[in-house]
């Protein structure tokens, strides 16, 4: 199966589903979506490492012009008919005036691809982490879903006397089970999804949905291989689902 037929771009599906407690609160107006591509730029314009690495390659910019002009200024005055005699000292201070800018220049420059590559690695990480606790929220409320109507089957056949009431037990302590693991995984996935906004300054209270292209399916393949797998053994829809996933709700 190729990357295309993993996903297909501009198909927009926000998942929601019943919660087995509490009460479920409404999204707001506008449900947001989010490529890793948007997120990766939205974290980069967040991220003050940045932001303050790319001001002081503005300053050692600027450094380095003052210092290629004090270095021009110094040789004219040197070749002029005004010439003062030469200072061994001051003449090696003046020249590498210009040596040390050029260097602090690439110094700032190294710190500001650093922080950019560290906050690239922060987001991404984020955003994987959203799209398996996400997934894994999915996964848990389909097994509540399942032990809900083998519960209720399992009461269907004890009220025609075909189960016991061990059988009822039985089946009410795999439904509450599942509740409190799919109460769990919510949790989980609001709050790594919380954190992926706080990474991208985005309120992502309500669903958002994650980016539907080959690009995310080619950063899910390679950064998390077994959700990769997992989408790919349930079917084209859900490896599809796994490039066009809902950051929750």
């Amino acid at each position: 199966m190729g990357f295309k037929s993993c996903v297909r771009s501009g198909i927009i599906v926000v998942l929601s589903a019943s919660l087995p407690f509490g009460s479920v609160h409404a999204a707001g107006p506008v449900v947001k979506s989010l490529t890793l591509e948007e997120a990766l730029r939205r974290g980069a314009d967040a991220s003050a490492e940045v932001r303050d690495a790319g001001t002081e390659i503005a300053k050692k910019k600027l450094e380095l012009q003052q210092a290629r002009f004090a270095a021009k200024s110094e040789e004219e005055k040197a070749a002029g008919p005004f010439a003062k005699p030469s200072n061994l000292s001051q003449d090696v201070q003046s020249r590498m005036k210009v040596p040390e800018a050029e260097s602090g220049l690439f110094l700032a420059q190294e710190a500001y691809k650093q922080a950019a590559e560290k906050t690239e690695y922060e987001v991404e990480k984020a955003y994987l982490q959203a799209l398996q606790d996400r997934y894994a929220e999915q996964a848990a409320a389909a097994r509540y879903e399942a032990a809900r109507k083998e519960a209720e089957a399992v009461r269907t056949k004890l009220k025609y006397g075909f189960a016991d009431a061990a059988a009822k037990e039985e089946a009410d302590k795999k439904l509450e089970k599942a509740a409190s693991e799919w109460k769990q995984a919510q949790l989980t996935a609001k709050a790594s999804r919380l954190a992926l906004g706080q990474k991208v300054q985005l309120t992502m209270e309500d669903p958002v949905r994650a980016g539907g292209n080959d690009g995310l399916c080619r950063f899910i393949s390679k950064n998390a291989p077994a959700l990769y797998r997992q989408c790919s053994k349930n079917g084209r829809n859900a490896v599809k689902r796994c490039g066009e996933a809902s950051f929750g709700g």
